[in-house]
């Protein structure tokens, strides 16, 4: 589009005519601009959410996520004040929610990423939201997987049983300590006597 406005600018200039200013496709080119600027960050967001949907879930670090998700928020939204027309265009409202809705999910996945959830808990997790035929392997699972299985839906009951899980292992922990405290503890005995008579 570019091309074919100079390519008629040398064409008025060469033939001396007045230049024309080609408002229309100074304001496509303008727009296309605009839009450049919008797919750099959805570009860059899909490749991270690809990167880290193949991710085993073992080796996800939520606190990376929530980073990554903060960065990618304040991109989209230092474009939209740097550009306050881009705010109507529907490629930046879809960035805009699908950066938000990753954003939104980090809680609960934050929740799910607890040492204390174990795969006894996912398989609650999997009665509770109508999923029984879902087989829970947290060696393969991924969070794309997981993703999948739009647990957002039933977030109340994700979080009872998140929370349930914390409880029980502070529990364990707890009578850990105990058992531990007694192994370490030792005892000794004495006869015992009264009066000088030994008493048995």
């Amino acid at each position: 589009m570019n091309k074919q406005r100079i390519a008629f600018v040398q064409a008025e200039k060469l033939f001396n005519l007045e230049i024309s200013k080609y408002p229309q496709l100074v304001e496509m080119e303008e727009r296309n601009k605009r839009y450049d600027l919008i797919y750099d960050i959805f570009d860059d967001f899909a490749n991270k959410m690809s990167f880290f949907g193949e991710m085993y879930w073992s080796k996800l670090d939520s606190k990376i996520l929530i980073e990554t998700a903060e960065a990618f928020q304040k991109s989209v939204k230092k474009l939209g004040k740097k550009h306050p027309d881009l705010e109507n265009m529907p490629p930046y409202i879809q960035l805009n929610e699908r950066v938000n809705s990753f954003a939104d999910s980090l809680p609960l996945i934050q929740q799910l990423k607890h040492p204390a959830v174990q795969e006894r808990h996912w398989m609650r997790i999997m009665e509770e939201t109508g999923k029984e035929s879902v087989e829970v392997n947290l060696k393969s699972l991924s969070l794309a997987k997981v993703f999948e299985l739009d647990l957002g839906k039933f977030d109340e009951q994700v979080m009872a049983i998140c929370h349930e899980a914390k409880e029980e292992a502070k529990n364990e922990d707890a009578i850990q300590s105990i058992e531990n405290a007694w192994k370490g503890t030792h005892f000794e005995f004495y006869d015992y006597t009264k009066n000088g008579l030994l008493v048995t």
